[in-house]
């Protein structure tokens, strides 16, 4: 997608990603790999998505620079850590199943887990095919 933006962007830290579900296809699910901004100045933006989107929820993606919390100044770059982090407290929660044993993750069955932390379907049939095959 190529979309022409005649004013200065400025420096680009957070991009919102949030999906709506169409009539023709209101179950359509999306992986996006990664986007690429080239602003008006010419700069290159490398922005990792890597996650599954599944609902219509908006999404917070920050450019890849690897920054540390001190190094990130930005108050947009600082909340999209806050949501993340939040986002991902209440996804993986520990639970203690018996005293003793290792903590394991509180969730009612597989179904429940977030999709990014699932197989595909393909690797499902892939891992159910070669256990049937011994």
């Amino acid at each position: 997608l190529t979309s022409p933006c005649p004013a200065p962007l400025g420096e680009l830290v957070l991009l919102e990603v949030q999906k709506q579900s169409a009539l023709i296809f209101p179950n359509d699910d999306w992986y996006p790999a990664k986007v690429q901004v080239i602003s008006p100045e010419g700069n290159l933006y490398n922005i990792p998505m890597y996650t599954w989107i599944t609902d219509d929820e908006v999404y917070m993606f920050r450019e890849g620079k690897a920054l540390t919390v001190l190094e990130d100044k930005s108050n947009l770059g600082k909340y999209a850590r806050e949501q993340e982090l939040e986002r991902q407290q209440k996804a993986y929660r520990w639970h203690l199943y018996k005293e003793g044993l290792p903590y394991c993750m509180k969730v009612k069955d597989l179904s429940s887990l977030p999709p990014d932390a699932c197989f595909s379907f393909t690797k499902e049939t892939d891992f159910a095919y070669n256990a049937a095959k011994g």
